[in-house]
């Protein structure tokens, strides 16, 4: 899921660059939760013109919970007036901006629930994740759930190499490389988790 919100994001980046280009250096960040709730309510330079300065105002305030109001109103409106973007396609485009926004929005509440219940889940198993020295409880859980049983590991080599966390070997005649690569094979969830950790 966090996977498909990243693409629709990028996805939502590249319409804005072809509708409303000036709107990413005018917000913290086009996938905040105010960024997205403003494009779903005003989706492109042409509906947040039409929705004035107090509209656009007030939704801000209500979206940021205060913490944005009439002076970046006022900014998005005059960037929303003297916009680079394609002005023939606004309507396709406030469309595809729309239904990208709720898609992100969407996606952000099923990840903040799953995310939830992992670590509800986490707390039932007798792990503390003050003993780990990286990670959150989510990469935690990850690991663990690729691990499945650690018994059907007879050793620690096995273990270390389904997760990839061997080095490949490469000899030919006597030489024979002193630093290997760590090898790709293996289980890619666990690795890509490590590596990010």
């Amino acid at each position: 899921m966090i996977g498909d919100r990243t693409r629709q994001v990028n996805r939502l980046q590249e319409t804005l660059t072809a509708s409303f280009p000036e709107l990413g250096s005018l917000l913290a960040s086009l996938a905040s939760p105010t960024a997205l709730a403003l494009l779903v309510a005003y989706p492109g330079p042409q509906a947040l013109v039409e929705g004035g300065a107090e509209g656009v105002s007030a939704s801000l305030s209500q979206v940021s919970r205060g913490r944005l109001g009439p002076t970046q109103a006022e900014a998005i409106l005059r960037a929303a007036r003297a916009t680079v973007g394609l002005l023939r396609r606004q309507r396709a485009l406030a469309l595809k901006l729309e239904v990208l926004a709720q898609g992100i929005l969407s996606l952000g509440a099923q990840v903040q629930r799953v995310e939830a219940e992992i670590e509800d889940l986490f707390r039932q198993l007798p792990y503390d994740p003050a003993n780990f020295p990286v990670g959150n409880t989510q990469s935690l859980a990850a690991i663990l759930a690729e691990i499945e049983d650690i018994h059907r590991f007879s050793t620690l080599k096995q273990f270390l190499s389904h997760f990839g966390w061997c080095p490949q070997t490469f000899q030919t005649g006597g030489f024979r490389l002193e630093h290997p690569r760590m090898s790709h094979a293996g289980n890619p969830y666990v690795r890509r988790m490590v590596w990010m950790l």
